[in-house]
């Protein structure tokens, strides 16, 4: 019986010391996974950060693109409108011309007896200005809107 004690007792000494020592183990493997867990999101943390700032740069650039656009289209459309204005003050010139000269194109006598050639001459250059101007006004915007398309572009 004495053997069968001894034994018993190797025996629960035995197991109490797997346990103590699986105990243990598991103790450093669930450490060791919760590093890896921590590592983990710092790497997924650094990645995101990483994104972020990417995206800003994209973003701060297609800005910077965009107010250099707006400053151009205020100044082409300043331009244009001083464009517009000379253009007005030709007209009324002519216009004046016109009023002036009325009596000397009618009584010349050369022609047909109501022609005028100052009043063609002034219906023709407004035409051709308020055209000039719709067209450059045009002109104006896309080839700002081109240029910022440029800048935007993603190389």
């Amino acid at each position: 019986m004495k053997f069968a004690a001894s034994t018993f007792a190797a025996a629960i000494l035995f197991g109490l010391g797997l346990a103590i020592g699986a105990g243990a183990a598991g103790s450093h493997y669930r450490a060791k996974i919760a590093s890896m867990k921590t590592e983990q999101a710092q790497r997924e943390t650094a990645a995101v950060a990483q994104a972020l700032a990417t995206q800003q740069a994209r973003i701060d650039k297609m800005q910077g693109a965009l107010d250099a656009a707006q400053k151009q289209t205020i100044q082409a459309r300043a331009d244009a409108d001083a464009a517009a204005a000379a253009n007005g003050r030709l007209r009324k010139s002519l216009a004046d011309y016109r009023a002036r000269h009325a009596n000397t194109a009618a009584s010349s006598g050369q022609g047909e007896p109501d022609s005028d050639p100052i009043g063609v001459l002034a219906d023709l250059l407004s035409r051709m200005g308020e055209a000039g101007e719709r067209i450059s006004r045009y002109a104006d915007e896309v080839k700002i809107a081109g240029a910022a398309c440029e800048k935007l572009s993603i190389k």
